[in-house]
């Protein structure tokens, strides 16, 4: 992290520098934190505004090499209060060497968490029509509502960083207990236009097996 500056209540970070093993792959300039630090007095912490001027992806992080095995997603029981009331990206810039191509995005969204309960939104776009994301998650109760829809042109950062080997155009949506969502790891398991199950990555063989499988769900894979 470089220099901060501004008050408690409202401080600028010029430079932070995010890396792995293998160095620095992403890194952030002037991201302005405007929050309510005497929240925390109450047990909760609350942001009205996290906003980022300007960022720059360098190149796909590397995988964990201790990473275990997955085993299925488990709902979080205990997290602490805390929200986001705004997030915003006004200049995310993506190196060519991620999907052959430059590409500039913005994004804005929200997000806040307390206990068992998740309530996050997210929407991502390119300058150049390339790229397209849309996410909105929510859970509470050990139930998960999940809607979400992606689209990236043959050359675009999400279809490279899924490795889909083309264009995508994904539509996911489910409203059900999050056991239901949770206990595959696998394209082959049952599907219902209520239940989508979720998985650890949006991998190439992945989205092909649900394309092929159950197309009528809404899983879509664009040659």
């Amino acid at each position: 992290i470089g220099a901060v500056d501004g008050r408690w209540h409202d401080l600028t970070f010029r430079r932070i520098a995010i890396r792995d093993d293998e160095g620095v792959f992403l890194t952030i300039e002037n991201a302005r934190l405007a929050s309510s630090p005497a929240s925390l007095l109450s047990g909760r912490y609350r942001v009205a505004r996290l906003a980022i001027e300007d960022a720059e992806l360098l190149r796909a992080p590397t995988p964990r090499k201790d990473r275990p095995p997955f085993r299925g997603f488990e709902l979080p029981q205990n997290l602490p209060d805390v929200a986001v009331e705004e997030f915003t990206v006004s200049r995310f810039r993506i190196a060519s060497g991620i999907s052959g191509r430059a590409s500039i995005m913005s994004a804005r969204g929200s997000a806040a968490i307390a206990g068992d309960r998740i309530d996050a939104a997210l929407q991502l776009a390119s300058e150049d029509a390339r790229d397209a994301l849309r996410l909105s998650a929510k859970t509470e109760g050990g139930r998960l509502t999940l809607d979400a829809e992606a689209r990236s042109d043959a050359d675009g950062v999400i279809a490279a960083l899924s490795k889909s080997g083309g264009a995508l155009d994904i539509s996911v949506k489910g409203d059900a207990p999050f056991a239901d969502f949770s206990d595959c790891a696998c394209p082959a398991a049952a599907y219902t236009p209520g239940e989508v199950r979720w998985f650890e990555a949006i991998e190439a063989d992945v989205m092909t097996a649900l394309a092929a499988q159950y197309p009528r769900y809404g899983y879509r894979r664009i040659a």
